[in-house]
């Protein structure tokens, strides 16, 4: 989903590839603990997602929620 995500970010689709971000974020969140690194990729790939599609503020949120989680498991 994250791959696909890029894809149709990168072509444009910005409102098709944030739903389709938000879907694997959702897929993480449920197989994983919240503060499990797989989360954490997830909110990198939404916020990659959201930063292309311009809403550099929302982006910045979700990348320090992604690095807050990547220093909790790896310190």
């Amino acid at each position: 989903l994250g791959s696909a995500a890029r894809r149709l970010s990168a072509a444009k689709q910005h409102d098709k590839a944030r739903a389709m971000a938000e879907e694997a974020l959702a897929v993480a969140l449920r197989a994983y603990p919240p503060a499990h690194p797989g989360v954490a990729a997830q909110l990198a790939e939404l916020a990659d997602v959201v930063a292309e599609a311009g809403d550099s503020d929302e982006a910045a949120g979700l990348y320090d929620e992604s690095l807050d989680i990547h220093r909790q498991a790896y310190g």
